[in-house]
Formats: structure tokens, C-alpha cells, sequence
């Protein structure tokens, strides 16, 4: 099959293959700590304007958000929107690629939590400190908070 887009191909094949493969955890992790972590130094390097006001709607949203399930959703919609930020459409691809398996183990966790309510307002606190840190420009405070975040909630 020929592909006018190369991210497009290698997006569908990886979510081919996550899907099919059951990946473990650990593994979606630290590709997730590869990624963001870099994204978010890249994006801190040069901030849109408009990609910037999405990720904050979507914060605010998360704020007003008690159920788990839709929470988690816009969780995953702000994390590809920082990825998307750096501006390489084949990282872009690969976390675009790999959310579903994200979603899954981040899904699996939140039903397993004891309190969602002071979970999911740590998570708004983290999630608003990546996010101030990017649009600041502070590459080493946004790496920092997303690796502390993914690994956190992980943990």
C-alpha cells in the first residue's frame, strides 16, 4: 500500500500492532516518558498560541469533569495536544498511535483507585503545572513535571 502521508501509515500500523500485541504496561510507559518528555521541551522552546488556548480549555474542562471515564478522556486529548506541540508529525503519530493502549491501563488504574475525587485533583494540579511550564517556556520545569506525572500515576 502506497501512503501519501508517512506519519499516517506508520500511525495506523502502530495502532495495529498495539492492539493486537497486548503490550505490556511498563512498555507503553516508557515510550510515553520518551515522548512527552521530549515534546514538552520542544514545545516549551516554541509555544502556539492557539494549540496553547485548546490544551487550556480542555484543563478547564477537566476541572468541571466528575466522572472518571470523561475526565480520562480529555486527559488523553491534553496529553496529544502537547505532544502535538512540539511539532513532528511522526512523534505526533506514534503517541496518536499508542493512546488507545494508554487509555486502557490509565482506565484500569483509575477503577482501582481507593479516592478518584483527590486523585483526579492531583492530576488537575500536575497537569496545570506541565501546562504553565510550556507556555512559560521552562523546558527543564516541563519535563520534569511530565515525567513526575506519568510516572506517578503509573506508580
Amino acid at each position: 500500500m502506497i501512503v501519501a502521508d508517512p506519519a499516517a501509515g506508520l500511525g495506523v500500523v502502530l495502532r495495529l500492532h498495539v492492539a493486537t500485541s497486548g503490550v505490556a504496561v511498563g512498555d507503553v510507559v516508557q515510550l510515553r516518558l520518551l515522548l512527552e518528555t521530549w515534546a514538552v521541551r520542544e514545545a516549551a522552546g516554541k509555544p502556539d498560541a492557539t494549540v496553547l488556548a485548546d490544551a487550556g480549555v480542555l484543563l478547564d474542562r477537566m476541572d468541571a469533569e466528575p466522572d472518571p471515564d470523561r475526565f480520562l478522556d480529555l486527559d488523553g486529548d491534553f496529553h496529544a495536544g502537547l505532544v502535538g506541540l512540539a511539532g513532528n508529525v511522526l512523534v505526533t503519530a506514534v503517541m496518536t498511535s499508542v493512546r488507545g493502549a494508554v487509555r486502557s491501563y490509565v482506565g484500569a488504574g483509575a477503577t482501582r483507585l481507593p479516592d478518584w475525587t483527590a486523585t483526579a485533583r492531583r492530576l488537575r494540579a500536575e497537569h496545570r503545572r506541565i501546562f504553565d511550564a510550556v507556555r512559560e517556556g521552562r523546558a527543564d520545569d516541563a519535563e520534569h513535571e511530565v515525567r513526575a506525572h506519568i510516572t506517578g500515576y503509573y506508580r
